[in-house]
């Protein structure tokens, strides 16, 4: 009868005796008996002919499984290779795990020079994955431990309660338990690590029921190695998940609860170097890369490949040089992505879509004089790839350097024709000049008369010409300096951010000093804060914003208005007089559009006043519980995603200026909740053009950035907020960006 591959096996290749002679492993089975195959031959050439030379197989027979259904409940993932017994010649490790037969589920060991089997202590978890590492330096591999918690099996309590019932159903399934009662069992998930004989090291560390995962790597701190955890219950998502350091005795070291903000994270390790002294985890939705710190910090993000999931699906050394090579799958699986360890050299190879995935990656050795190949396992098929560095990776730089020349010798060819031309030019004049000398000999003091005039008049156009440069230079560094004052005089973001640690700020003046101007100050136990869109940008709106923030502090720090509209009302009087404004046709309407918000923290309320500027609040939570009286409110407008709302609370369609309607302004008084985010933009933003129609931005893709971004950081959402703007300036089609049309100002705070 012949054999069969054992589900899920994986198809691999060894040196186990450094022969240089690669062999070629795999489990198998017959009935419910399950063999280890070793394979070993030998290539040579023949006059010119390929031939291939036996050099043995051996077939081992290891244990026997169940069948469930009719089928062999077992499975294996990867057979690895470690020299155990420290002989000199490796031994073949690989786990079989059974599912609801519930055995065998342990690690074995096959000695193939001495032709033995050895195991585990036979227990009951499952065990996904192991690393053969030396953690505490006795020369000898020990074996860190991947396990899973199935909750195939009841817990002894449970067992014993079962054979102490009544029930003839309870008693039959006690005589049926009775039978896999474990000291470690599958219903919780263990920290195990084995040493060379297959026991254990230290006693195992249980962590919390369920459906849940103990991922392991050696983690090398200052030359000393450590075992790094992550506990991941994919069921109870009350148990929080966590990075976790241990000794080589098992003694619990650190402990990181992974923050809401990463909770999305796939918790892919990977080894970034080959000694496991750093260590990388994956957030595969925010396509980005994490280094592990020694205190289990996550810091050093990297951005992946786009086109490409983040997670690292291999970590191996494919071309023999003792570096590790990374490999990335495409996000339509039709591609793998191999890039040296820097992420540099990256090489894309086609593979098969396969819906079930890659089984196994593995390297194959041809020889001491031929390359490795990379073996990828896709079901029971076994495909080979030779790999190279990309050698066009480096051409790049070349094609930089010949671009930066071409540009350089387009400038100086233009620069020679236009000399030939003017020389030539000059040449045409001398001729003419000399002619009409020799036709008119008695015009030839005042041609030379009309010569000296031109020449003054160009060594008089050149000094004009040098007068405007410096003139330009001075303009531009008044500004500059301008600019250095208006910064100096705008508030600090550290006294926003002590008083809301969850806040943020986008600035863009459009030139080099802007129109729009924030401001905020502690008073008391309040904290007043404004934001304004002055009329104009560049150099009149920067006069006329400190105009603004003149005015404002004095309101409110000398005059002592605390009242948001009443200090609107007092700016607007300010301006109107110090712009002379009489409201006639012909005048300008200069002014600012401006919101004011007073914040309580104590009764955690808000009062605010708009001068045509609306605030945005976007909660989880039922403002109009809180704020009834705002309920069907002609100036309240909210929009709903989800739990989260959206409320847009407009102000006064008047100015601080001048204006037809000269009203006092309204002021609102808000009960705000903890987890509601306040924002406030100039019209700069949702009034810039772009898109593939050259259309403004407005409102709608705003509110569906902060609905998406409403559980992330305010540092994510200001981020994503930027991106957006930039995406929309460009024009993909002709790669060109529209240029910023106004100054923008976006300022978030979050309770």
């Amino acid at each position: 009868m012949s054999d069969f591959l054992l589900p899920r096996s994986v198809i691999g290749f060894s040196d186990f005796n450094h022969n240089k002679i690669p062999e070629l492993d795999f489990l198998s089975y017959q009935k419910d008996s399950i063999f280890i195959n070793i394979y070993e031959n030998n290539i040579s050439e023949n006059n010119g002919q390929a031939k291939t030379t036996s050099i043995f197989f051996k077939r081992k027979f290891i244990t026997k499984g169940n069948l469930y259904n009719g089928v062999l409940d077992i499975i294996s993932d990867s057979i690895r290779f470690a020299d155990l017994n420290h002989d000199g010649y490796d031994e073949a490790i690989f786990n079989l795990e059974a599912g609801f037969t519930f055995q065998p589920r342990s690690i074995f060991a096959y000695d193939i020079k001495n032709d033995s089997v050895w195991s585990m202590p036979k227990e009951g978890t499952m065990i996904l994955n192991f690393i053969p590492y030396d953690i505490n330096n006795d020369k000898q591999p020990e074996l860190l431990l991947t396990t899973y918690s199935p909750n195939n099996i009841y817990p002894p309590e449970q067992i014993k309660k079962l054979g102490n019932s009544s029930n003839p159903d309870s008693i039959r399934l006690y005589h049926y338990f009775k039978n896999f009662v474990f000291d470690y069992g599958d219903n919780n998930p263990w920290l195990m690590v084995l040493n060379s004989h297959l026991n254990f090291l230290f006693k195992p560390v249980s962590f919390p029921a369920g459906f849940a995962y103990i991922h392991t790597l050696p983690f090398k701190i200052n030359n000393k190695t450590y075992i790094l955890a992550k506990y991941e219950n994919t069921n109870d998502t009350t148990i929080k998940t966590k990075l976790l350091l241990y000794d080589e005795s098992g003694k619990k070291i650190k402990e990181k609860i992974l923050d809401k903000s990463i909770e999305r994270i796939n918790f892919n390790f990977f080894r970034f170097n080959n000694n496991y002294s750093d260590i990388r985890i994956v957030d595969d939705t925010k396509g980005m890369i994490y280094k592990i710190s020694p205190d289990l910090e996550l810091f050093d993000p990297i951005k992946s490949f786009k086109g490409y999931n983040s997670n690292i699906i291999k970590a191996i050394d494919i071309d023999g040089d003792n570096k590790q090579e990374f490999l990335f799958t495409s996000q339509n699986s039709e591609k793998i992505l191999i890039t040296q360890s820097d992420f540099s050299f990256p090489t894309a190879i086609s593979v098969p879509n396969d819906r079930q995935g890659i089984k196994a990656i593995t390297i194959k050795k041809q020889g001491p004089d031929k390359p490795p190949l990379l073996a990828l396992q896709y079901n029971k098929v076994l495909y080979l790839f030779s790999y190279t560095k990309n050698p066009l990776y480096p051409i790049k730089y070349i094609i930089y350097l010949g671009i930066y020349f071409v540009i350089f010798l387009f400038i100086f060819f233009v620069q020679k024709i236009n000399a030939r031309k003017l020389e030539k030019e000059n040449l045409r004049l001398e001729n003419e000049v000399k002619k009409r000398t020799q036709k008119i000999s008695e015009q030839n003091n005042r041609l030379n008369e009309f010569i000296k005039i031109v020449s003054a008049k160009n060594s008089e156009i050149n000094t004009q010409n040098q007068q405007l440069i410096e003139f330009r230079k001075e303009i531009t560094y008044s500004i500059d300096y301008a600019k250095y004052i208006q910064d100096a005089i705008l508030p600090k973001m550290e006294t926003l951010t002590n008083e809301f640690p969850e806040s943020f700020l986008i600035y863009l003046p459009r030139d080099i000093v802007s129109g729009d101007f924030y401001w905020w100050k502690k008073i008391e136990n309040k904290f007043y804060l404004a934001i304004s869109d002055c009329t104009g940008h560049g150099v009149p709106g920067a006069f006329m914003s400190l105009l603004g923030i003149t005015y404002l502090q004095q309101a409110i720090l000398l005059e002592g208005v605390k009242k948001p509209h009443l200090i609107l009302d007092n700016i607007r009087k300010k301006i109107i007089t110090a712009l002379k404004q009489t409201g006639k046709p012909d005048e300008q309407f200069d002014g600012m559009d401006m919101i004011l918000l007073v914040i309580d923290r104590e009764t955690n309320t808000i009062q605010f006043s708009g001068a045509h500027n609306p605030i945005y609040i976007i909660t989880e939570n039922n403002f109009f519980a809180a704020n009834p009286e705002f309920q069907n409110h002609p100036r309240i407008k909210a929009d709903k995603k989800g739990n989260i709302s959206f409320i847009e609370i407009k102000g006064d369609r008047m100015p601080v200026a001048i204006h037809q309607k000269m009203q006092d302004f309204t002021e609102y008084t808000i009960k705000i909740q903890k987890g509601d985010e306040i924002l406030s933009f100039t019209d700069g933003y949702y009034d810039q053009f772009g898109g593939k129609d050259r259309k403004k931005i407005k409102l709608s893709p705003i509110k569906t950035i902060l609905f998406d971004s409403y559980h992330d950081s305010l540092d994510y959402q200001k981020q994503t907020l930027i991106e957006y703007l930039d995406y929309w300036k460009t024009n993909h089609l002709k790669a060109e960006q529209t240029r910023q049309i106004d100054d923008i100002t976006i300022l978030g705070i979050k309770f």
